[in-house]
């Protein structure tokens, strides 16, 4: 590397932990469990999300007997076998990426706006990583790469430690569902409604969405917000 070398693993590591002392100390405190979910959503502003999955106005009416139940779902790591990795290189006039992302298309849109560049101009390619069940990382880290890499203009590649995914990736909201069940005189149930409410912010990356990753919403762009729908 014309003199340069590469910082080792062990080095980068060392490096890795003496940042992290000098960060300013967090408060450890533990993720909400479902039993709080509900009280929390009730503060939560311009971020709830309702999905009416089926609702029979049956349900609500005084004719016939119902049974009602909320349910709290807890904050859900999407826990990927292997931690979230990318490589960037971004030049004055192009960049090249190569991302382990589901969106490949999204992903370019997000990287052009991040870095100022043409979108004709920045080229995904897609490399297989750790697959999820939703979103785990695999986004944040390709803007990480190409963020750093147009700073110190030599290709950049982030991989995340197992504690770093834990922290980054996005987590399955948090949400409170409302099940009503209608009971006819034989029993069985007549009528069924099913909503949930969810503190939605952020999301896939989108063409236009860069801050719904938190590359980007730490960089200035603002996550999608879902319009507030308030519980009953």
């Amino acid at each position: 590397m014309r003199g340069e070398r590469l910082l080792r693993k062990a080095e980068a590591l060392e490096f890795l932990e003496i940042l992290r002392r000098k960060r300013r100390p967090v408060a450890r405190n533990r993720l909400p469990c479902h039993r709080s979910i509900g009280r929390i959503l009730d503060f939560v502003e311009q971020v709830h999300q309702l999905a009416r999955m089926h609702v029979d106005d049956r349900c609500v009416g005084p004719e016939l007997p119902r049974q009602l139940v909320d349910i709290g779902v807890e904050l859900q790591a999407h826990g990927s076998i292997g931690s979230s990795c990318a490589v960037a290189d971004v030049q004055a006039d192009h960049a090249t990426i190569w991302s382990p992302t589901q969106s490949v298309y999204p992903t370019q849109h997000g990287a052009s706006a991040l870095l100022g560049l043409p979108l004709d101009s920045v080229r995904v390619i897609f490399v297989r990583g750790s697959g999820c069940y939703g979103l785990n990382a695999a986004d944040t880290v390709s803007y990480d790469a190409a963020l750093l890499s147009q700073a110190v203009h030599r290709p950049v590649r982030v991989q995340l430690t197992r504690q770093d995914e834990f922290v980054s990736e996005n987590y399955g909201a948090a949400c409170v569902i409302e099940q009503q069940a209608a009971i006819n005189v034989s029993g069985a149930i007549d009528a069924w409604s099913c909503e949930t409410w969810a503190a939605s912010l952020g999301g896939r990356p989108g063409y236009e969405k860069p801050g719904n990753v938190i590359t980007g919403m730490l960089a200035g762009f603002q996550p999608e917000a879902s319009l507030r729908a308030p519980r009953h």
